[in-house]
């Protein structure tokens, strides 16, 4: 019986090779649900899938070269290089339809290839592999010849899910604030993978208020909704002095994962607000100036009939002094 060598067996003398190539591709085969969502595991989120053949029942020791009559073990090797853990729920393969056919005497109904079904939780920025599972190629007689030099490539469809992670920002408006005043507090949820994600981050966002830059000792301020976009806007007012904030993000499920913005540091400033406003200062202003240019700053102006009769008026005082001055002059004489 001829063996089928692997790739790299190819061109040693005297030998027929039957590759298997154990090629890295995407992880797909997304499947929707409300109560568990399941992620598409793919290249663009950061994980992907291979395989490996080997002569061991136990899946242990050299790699194996898989030829008719004889079956071999195979393990699914998960490569994560998210940050955070990814569970694979279900794996399967088959041969990839878009290199050559095989050869007519070597169909694929010839091949007996494994799935995997169960939990398999590859941490992040690390692989996992699945338990030893049989792969077989049937003898059917005539195969051995007409798969010789074949190659055979493999994909993987697969249903998994992690937990997405989220990053919060926070900021302050105006900053700095004013004691009294309205301030608005805006924060934004980032999903660390959004195109793996079946449905848009939901969920709320608190708001804190802390007496020190560690934020040990949080005041919950307020609590708003997550928008469709992860934008979040709270606003309130302030008492003076130095103040601490934080928002949080509680998360959605095991969908998307929580996370808390940076301590956002800034000194409330007091009002500048006062009892008696600038109007009523120059309205009593201008009445006092008025007031002072009435007494002592506007000469006396007369007509000419008020001359008339002041003059006249004068004429008769002068002649009416006269007499009171002869009348006692006499009265003076006639006494002496």
């Amino acid at each position: 019986m001829r063996r089928f060598r692997r790739v790299n067996a190819v061109g040693a003398t005297g030998v027929v090779a039957f590759v298997v190539a154990a090629l890295t591709f995407a992880l797909a085969g997304m499947v929707v649900h409300p109560s568990s969502p399941k992620l598409a595991l793919t290249s663009g989120t950061g994980t992907s899938i291979t395989s490996e053949i080997f002569d061991s029942p136990a899946c242990s020791g050299a790699p194996a070269n898989l030829y008719p009559g004889t079956t071999h073990c195979l393990v699914f090797t998960v490569h994560n290089s998210l940050t955070v853990p990814v569970t694979v729920q279900s794996i399967t393969m088959s041969l990839d339809g878009s290199f050559p056919a095989l050869p007519s005497g070597c169909p694929p109904s010839d091949f007996r290839f494994p799935s995997f079904s169960g939990s398999l939780v590859v941490p992040g920025r690390a692989t996992g592999d699945s338990p030893g599972l049989p792969i077989t190629m049937l003898d059917s007689g005539t195969n051995q010849d007409n798969c010789q030099n074949t190659t055979l490539h493999f994909v993987y469809a697969s249903v998994g899910q992690f937990t997405d992670s989220t990053t919060t920002s926070l900021s302050v408006s105006p900053n700095p604030p004013v004691a009294g005043q309205a301030v608005a507090f805006a924060t934004t949820v980032t999903a660390g993978n959004p195109s793996a994600d079946p449905t848009s981050l939901t969920g709320v966002v608190n708001f804190f208020s802390c007496s020190s830059a560690a934020c040990t000792d949080p005041v919950l301020i307020g609590t708003r909704t997550v928008g469709p976009s992860g934008d979040v806007t709270f606003t309130t007012t302030l008492s003076a002095g130095g103040q601490f904030f934080e928002a949080t993000f509680e998360g959605t499920g095991t969908n998307v994962a929580a996370s808390t913005s940076s301590v956002f540091g800034t000194t409330v400033s007091p009002s500048t607000s006062k009892t008696t406003t600038p109007g009523t200062v120059a309205t009593v202003a201008t009445a006092t100036a008025k007031s002072s240019r009435a007494t002592h700053g506007t000469p006396l102006a007369f007509t000419g009939a008020d001359l008339a009769a002041l003059i006249g008026g004068g004429i008769v005082l002068v002649i009416v002094g006269a007499l009171l001055v002869i009348h006692v002059r006499r009265r003076i004489e006639a006494g002496s």
